[in-house]
């Protein structure tokens, strides 16, 4: 299998992590982030006051840039047609990518989360991953049914199904893993203390999970055969 050497993130607001000591990346990586323009802009002045670099290699910075190259790319992910300014951008259909949607899918219309997931799929190489947090369907109804839900959450929109399977499927995923936050307690060795139910939430929810936590490849296209 290749080595995934683009890593693109979606909805990327004030991630730091192309900048941190404890990235370990292939050689070559390129980095991209995608987001609002004023996100964007707000996030480089915040780093280049901190003394972050946007450019590998650039000497006497505080924070030198951990991937190859870096550019951003202001875009509105609800409009058809963002991943062609992203290859202008220096992105290679070609090459495997890791994608990374972190706490952006719950604020779009599902209409929107199908025809990006397929957007994505499209313009990925054989070997590309995404990697996604997404709310349940079950968390939006319940948050609709709570009259004292806060403003934050009144702002989900989108929940992905408990199995998002068949939903993946069909825009060019294959679902590989999708776990919960208690799936993971034992893996990750989070102690009882430290989970929502002992801190005293409440645990009407439990066993009806509100997150998930999704790896997902792209399903890879035939190509096409001329007819004889």
């Amino acid at each position: 299998a290749r080595v995934a050497t683009q890593v693109v993130l979606l909805g990327a607001g004030m991630d730091t992590r192309a900048w941190r000591p404890d990235l370990h990346l292939p050689p070559g990586t390129r980095w991209f982030e995608v987001d609002r323009a004023d996100v964007l802009a707000a996030k480089c002045s915040a780093m280049t006051a901190l003394g972050a670099s946007f450019q590998a290699g650039q000497e006497g910075c505080k924070y030198p840039l951990r991937a190859a190259s870096y550019a951003s790319l202001a875009a509105d992910l609800d409009i058809r047609g963002w991943s062609r300014e992203l290859i202008a951008a220096g992105f290679d259909p070609n090459q495997p990518t890791v994608w990374i949607a972190e706490g952006l899918l719950m604020y779009l219309q599902p209409s929107t989360v199908r025809v990006m997931l397929q957007e994505m799929a499209d313009v990925s190489a054989p070997g590309s991953v995404f990697l996604s947090l997404s709310v349940t369907e079950e968390m939006i109804e319940r948050m609709r049914n709570k009259p004292n839900a806060s403003t934050l959450l009144s702002k989900f929109i989108f929940g992905c199904p408990a199995d998002p399977t068949e939903m993946f499927a069909g825009v060019g995923w294959h679902i590989t893993s999708a776990e919960t936050r208690e799936d993971m307690w034992e893996p990750f060795n989070i102690p009882p203390e430290l989970r929502p139910a002992v801190l005293g939430r409440d645990t009407s929810s439990i066993g009806s999970p509100s997150s998930l936590f999704i790896v997902a490849t792209v399903i890879p296209t035939l190509p096409l055969t001329s007819a004889r």
